[in-house]
């Protein structure tokens, strides 16, 4: 099981502007993981990416992002979301969920962890708990509801 974060030890930064892409923000996250847990935790869109991690970890990202031209605006947030460092709350998420009735939904959901769609229950409880700690790929998402 992965550690707890200590309140105040985690963090999240939103990384913008024109050169900010899902690449970028992977070479910030890479840099932070050097010192800690870093990853990108939400790929919004072309120009707003958020990492999340260890503050130490967020911060040396955000010192990268900077230098590679974007934009770094730490978050103001309780918990680093969508990160690994969140294994708890998934574990928590899990136990809760193996008691819920899910049913099957009458238009398919389109899962932020994976971007695609799924009509399947199990699936559903599966990836709700996965996205605990798993990236939101919400741009993606969009872009196959758009057909693209």
């Amino acid at each position: 099981m992965q550690r707890a974060v200590p309140v105040g030890q985690g963090a999240m930064a939103s990384l913008i502007g024109p050169k900010t892409d899902l690449a970028l923000a992977e070479e910030a996250a890479k840099a932070g993981s050097e010192v800690g847990v870093c990853v990108v935790a939400n790929d919004n869109n072309a120009g707003n990416v958020v990492i999340s991690g260890d503050k130490a970890a967020v911060d040396r990202a955000i010192e990268k992002a900077k230098e590679l031209g974007a934009r770094a605006i730490p978050l103001n947030v309780s918990a680093p979301f969508h990160c690994p460092l969140m294994q708890p709350a998934a574990d928590e998420m899990a136990t809760a969920l193996a008691a819920t009735t899910i049913l099957a939904p009458i238009a398919p959901l389109v899962a932020n962890v994976t971007a695609r769609p799924t009509l399947d229950p199990g699936a559903i409880r599966r990836m709700l708990v996965e996205q605990v700690t798993g990236r939101v790929r919400w741009r993606e998402s969009m872009l196959w509801l758009a057909g693209e």
